[in-house]
């Protein structure tokens, strides 16, 4: 019996052993192009591609002064610092009170609206931009910054009414009748009882649309045409041309595309994770 639990310790330890080694050489996978993309950020063009490679030697911070001086990356940043989070408010907030009543009220057509917040889910939203960009210059909306959030806003909120219509449906009805009994009104009840509820479900899903629109492309894109609106992956699209690619200059401005999205995730990386597991059995 004993040399049998003996045994049975030993395959558990080498199976955590082998676990540990598979995440580890996952890991490995994932983090050294990130990790080449650094070194050729503080490289200069000429050691880049020399062989055999020499990837601590010749580092410098010359690429990261070039884009800041030359590129206008500091307006970049702040415009789609800008777009990023009012996108993601007025989405998250719409997306909580569309949540909250499609998954507490019963009304003729239920269904058919909640089909039609699917919908952007469904159909590719390159299939769309024709059309848009016809309306958009009939309305004068191209290179407008209220114009881009309303074309971000259907690619973040039916993912978000999901995931919070999963959160609100986990929410007894008791306590709703109770603050009701209190004296809440309808909008008390949201803000005050049901928001701090669901609050770790919205900081995921907010996490998730600032990413989804801070590393937007095509749309930008299209319906701007540079200027004030140029956001930093149109930034790194116009460093390249097609006879000549600064590498250097480009991952510099990739790394600082990167830093603001890594620091939202190290704050929030606990709640994001619980939640999006809860999110995804709740309901």
């Amino acid at each position: 019996m004993a040399v049998g639990m003996k045994n049975k310790n030993m395959k558990k330890k080498i199976f955590a052993v082998i676990k540990q080694v598979i995440m580890i050489l996952v890991s490995a996978y994932m983090l050294v192009p990130l990790l080449w993309g650094f070194l050729t950020s503080l490289k200069p063009q000429n050691l880049i591609f020399t062989y055999p490679p020499k990837f601590f030697s010749g580092l410098t911070l010359e690429n990261y002064k070039h884009v800041f001086e030359t590129q206008n990356l500091g307006q970049n940043i702040l415009s789609t610092l800008g777009l990023a989070c009012i996108s993601t408010v007025i989405g998250i907030l719409f997306a909580t009170f569309a949540a909250y009543i499609f998954s507490r009220y019963k009304f003729r057509g239920k269904g058919f609206f909640i089909g039609f917040v699917v919908c952007p889910m469904l159909i590719p939203g390159l299939v769309n931009l024709i059309p848009l960009f016809t309306v958009y210059t009939k309305l004068g909306l191209v290179d407008n910054f209220f114009g881009l959030i309303l074309l971000y806003l259907p690619s973040v909120m039916p993912f978000s009414i999901m995931v919070l219509q999963n959160y609100l449906k986990a929410i007894p009805f008791t306590l709703e009748e109770a603050a009701m009994i209190d004296g809440c009104s309808r909008f008390q009840l949201l803000t005050k009882i049901i928001l701090p509820v669901i609050l770790p479900g919205v900081i995921a899903v907010a996490m998730i649309s600032f990413v989804t629109i801070w590393n937007e492309f095509i749309i930008t894109l299209i319906f701007t045409t540079g200027g004030n609106l140029r956001t930093l992956t149109m930034g790194m699209y116009y460093m390249m041309s097609k006879n000549n690619v600064n590498y250097g200059a480009v991952c510099a401005v990739s790394f600082v595309s990167i830093v603001p999205v890594l620091i939202i995730f190290l704050i929030f990386r606990k709640q994001f994770i619980n939640s999006m597991i809860d999110g995804a059995i709740k309901g």
